[in-house]
Parts: C-alpha cells; structure tokens; sequence
C-alpha cells in the first residue's frame, strides 16, 4: 500500500538528487571552459605591451655589429602580426641613448597603471653587452634595472629576450631563482603567470651574425619560431614551451657549422599556473604558408630578392609559416639538391606548398647559384671606375697642387689611373702644371663594408712651367709606394682615401738630373662596374 508521506519524500529526494547531479555538471563543464578559454586564446583580448631596442654600436673597442638594429625591426613587426600586440603597444627604439630607454620605460609604467595583474610585457634587446650591463654606444643599461622594471610591473607575464654576448649573466640578476618550467597551482589559480628570460648566450658565452643569413643566430631562431616552425603540435598557436625548445636546438646547431665556439642560449623561467603559454596565434598573420609533410631541408623564403626567413624542416610534419601577402621564392636545400618554387600568398587565404611544386636540381660549385646565400659576404667586383681630388705637396721648382685624377681598378691587383694637377709659384708668378699616368700593382683585403690596398706605383708625367714671357716643360718619373681604404656606403659606390709617397725624378732641357722626395694624397667616389 502507497503511503502519501513517503511518495512525498522519495520524489524529493529524487528530484534535489537531480538538481545537485545537474548543477555539478554544469559547474564541471563551466570550470572545463574556463581551462579552455585560457588554452586557446581565440580572443587575446589582454593587453600586450612590448619595448623593443636594438643598438649597433657597442662604444670603444669593440666592432660595430651589422644587423641588431635589423633584428630589433624584425621582432618588433612580427609581435604586430602574430603576437596580439597593437601597433601602438609596441615601442622600437634605434640606437637609442639611455635618456631615451628610460623615458620609454616610465611611459610604459605608466599605460600599464590599470592592468591589474593582467597582459603581457615583452621586453627584446639586441647588440653588444659587457659586464651586467647592455651597451648603449657608450652608454650602459645595466641588466639589474630591465629585471627591477619588468618585475615591477602589474601585469600577468612578462617575458625578457636578451640577444647579447655574455646576455646569460642576465640570469645572475639578484632575485633571479631556478624554478620549473611551469609549476601547478590548484584552486582558482588556473593562469600561467609570472616572468620568463631568454638570453642568447651562457653566462661566459658569446652571440654571434651571420652574412649567410642577414641576422643573429639567436633572433633568427626566435623569428622563424613566432612564424610557426616551433609549433610542434600544429595548432596554430606557438607556446613558450615550443619557443624555448626550438631556440635552443636552432642556435645550437647553427653555430655548429661554424668556426666560431658554440652557442648555447640560456633560460630561466619564474612561471605559475596551469597550460601553456601562447606567444604567437598564426591565424592572426595576414597570410600563411603551408609546407606539406615531405617537404624536408634548409628552407629559405625569398620577398623582393630579399631573405625573409631561413629554418630547417624535418619530414613527416606540416609546417605553417606567418607571412605577409605579396609574391615570394622559396628555395630548400637538402643532400646535394637544391628545389626552387615560385609562389604569392593572398590576404586571409592559406597557400599550400608541396613536394610536388618544387622543382628540384643538383647544387653547383659553391658562388654559381644566384640567390643562395652565403656566410662571408661575396668577393668585392674588379672592376672600378672613379673621380678623386689630388693634392701633392711641392718638389724641384714647384709649389703645392691641386688636381682631379681618373682611377680605374682593372683586377684586384692591378690599377691604371691618370692626372691633373696645378699649382702657381708666387715670388715669380710662374704657372706649374703636371699631367700624369699612373700603374699600381698591389693586393687588397676586404672586410665587411671595407677594402684596403697596398702596393707600388709608376708615375711618369709632363711638367710644365708657364710664365708672362715664356713657357717650359720637362719629363719626369715618380716611384712611389701607395695605400688606399675603400669605404662602400652601397653596393656599388666607395668613398677611396689615397695616401702615396716615394722619389720623384725631373729631367731638365739642359740634361740635368733631380731626385727629390714627394707624397700625395686623394679622396674621392669610385663605382663598381
């Protein structure tokens, strides 16, 4: 027999029973969302600030470097297009003065009063470093202060780049601590929080350029990641983890083709929280390449005979590349072959590149194929042509003079050249003239963007006295030992500063012999033919 009471608490209980199973549902699945909010930034609505700085200059004593300031552009640019970060949170400074990065710095501080604890903070610096310190030409940014004004700062993350000689002294900065990777935190702490630091180089160590590829091994490495060679798992999304792991390896394995020492990157990371941290979302580029999985070897992207990107591609995974739209070459080179593909990349739509597309080649001598890039820059050309202003200092009956010559470099040993130069002795009012022909045989060095040269030259020349009554000229021949510095301010112009000194001989019409010493000296623009 149904009692009433009874039914009364059995339906109840049944129905609170269900109530508390659907609400735990509800809350799981909520909780499980908020993980995956976190995971897969599909907003990256957070506020990102970067402070970029790239300095050229490393003062007294140590050579200008070529492309840090380039790299610092580089980063700066793909944080725009891959990392979440506004045109106008990005702040690049170019061989600033130390003035200028602290004023940067208290303005960062400043936009970033509001942030409560949430964005991000990138700080990258590439040029010279010594001591604890960045080098600012001569100025010094000591690494205790960028560590002091990162920590300080009231947002989620902030990640340091260092691409620097002795940058992993960075990691000695007091405060610094060696923590895992990435600690768990339970409850509703479910956030990767905290400071990252990358440096470029052991604590000891040295960074290093390369001509073969127009940058620093380490940025490079950092580049080719962002752009999605370090997105292992093929979710669009570069995670620190995936950064720091290909950075290493990359580096690595690029100075060990090298004759320099070996470059090891170093890291510490000071991280909280749950899941990984996103620093690129490729998705966001304004064009992607895709490299299908049997595309294998040393890959590099070509824009406007311009090398955009370089990386190695392992087999058997696709690699999605960020780019901008535009037309590109693409070359890999992989066992003694090297594969071509022209291809252009539309706005918002993936291109896919496969085996297929490639059209495959055996590689030439080393210096034949047009594009490839190598690690010393390319033998300066023979051929020259130039302009130089002359002064020569008095000899025999003579005064100082000024000209103008022609110098032609016919091979890198061999140089012809001819003169004009005039002069007026004033106790007689005498006009002295000397046109010349010159043959330089020598051997120059280059080195960057300069050429030296050193050899002997043969002069023979007509002088020519002219005064109000009368007129005379005489033969003569010069030895001289000459030296010259080429400076190439572009691919094919030169400043040329041209010392030379030695003996000079001046036969006069009554068969009279003179030696005497001499020395001259030219500046002036030569062009490679």
């Amino acid at each position: 027999m149904r009692h009433p009471l009874l039914e009364s608490l059995v339906v109840g209980a049944s129905t609170a029973l269900a109530w508390c199973l659907l609400c735990g549902m509800l809350s799981w699945v909520g909780g499980f969302a908020s993980c995956e909010a976190e995971a897969s930034p599909a907003t990256w609505q957070e506020e990102r600030v970067a402070l970029v700085v790239g300095h050229n200059d490393g003062g007294e004593g140590l050579p200008r470097l070529r492309y840090a300031q380039t790299d610092a552009t580089k980063v700066a640019k793909l944080l725009r297009e891959v990392g979440g970060y506004k045109a106008r949170n990005v702040v690049v400074l170019q061989s600033p003065k130390l003035q200028e990065v602290r004023l940067a710095m208290r303005q960062i501080r400043r936009r970033l009063q509001g942030a409560r604890r949430r964005g991000m903070f990138v700080f990258y610096f590439s040029g010279h470093a010594k001591e604890e310190a960045m080098l600012l030409g001569k100025e010094t940014l000591p690494f205790k202060v960028v560590y002091r004004f990162a920590k300080a700062l009231p947002v989620r993350v902030r990640l340091l780049f260092i691409d620097s000689c002795y940058s992993g002294r960075f990691l000695r900065v007091k405060g610094m601590r060696r923590v895992p990777s990435i600690r768990w935190a339970p409850g509703a702490q479910i956030r990767t929080e905290g400071m990252a630091i990358l440096t470029s180089s052991e604590a000891n160590g040295r960074s290093y350029e390369s001509d073969r590829i127009r940058g620093s091994l380490f940025t490079s490495s950092l580049l080719a990641g962002l752009r999605g060679a370090a997105d292992k798992n093929n979710d669009r999304l570069v995670s620190l983890s995936e950064l720091h792991q290909y950075v290493y390896h990359q580096t690595l394995a690029r100075s060990l083709t090298s004759r320099a020492d070996i470059q090891r990157p170093s890291h510490r990371f000071q991280l909280r929280g749950q899941g990984p941290l996103f620093l690129a979302n490729l998705q966001m580029a304004p064009a992607r390449l895709i490299l299908g999985a049997a595309v294998e070897g040393h890959v590099f992207v070509y824009q406007n005979n311009s090398l955009v990107q370089d990386f190695y591609k392992s087999k058997s995974r696709n690699v999605q590349l960020a780019l901008r739209s535009g037309s590109y070459r693409l070359m890999v080179r992989h066992q003694g072959k090297l594969a071509t593909a022209s291809f252009t990349l539309t706005r918002w739509r993936p291109y896919r590149l496969s085996l297929a597309k490639l059209r495959w080649s055996a590689l030439r001598s080393p210096g034949e194929e047009k594009g490839l890039v190598r690690q010393s820059p390319p033998p300066p050309r023979s051929l020259a042509l130039g302009v130089l202003g002359l002064y020569e200092t008095p000899a025999q009956v003579g005064s100082h003079r000024l000209g103008v010559g022609l110098q032609l470099d016919l091979l890198p040993w061999l140089q012809v050249g001819a003169g004009f130069t005039s002069g007026l002795l004033s106790e007689q009012s005498i006009e002295t003239h000397q046109v010349s022909l010159s043959l330089g045989l020598g051997y120059g060095w280059s080195w960057r963007q300069l050429r030296w040269w050193v050899g002997g030259r043969l002069e023979p020349f007509l002088w020519l006295r002219v005064s109000a009554n009368d007129s005379f000229w005489n033969l003569g021949l010069a030895i001289l030992g000459q030296t010259h510095l080429d400076w190439f301010f572009s691919k094919r112009l030169a400043l040329r500063f041209l010392v030379a000194g030695g003996a000079r001989t001046l036969a006069f019409t009554e068969g009279q012999w003179q030696v005497r010493g001499t020395f001259s000296a030219g500046v002036g623009v030569m062009w490679k033919l």
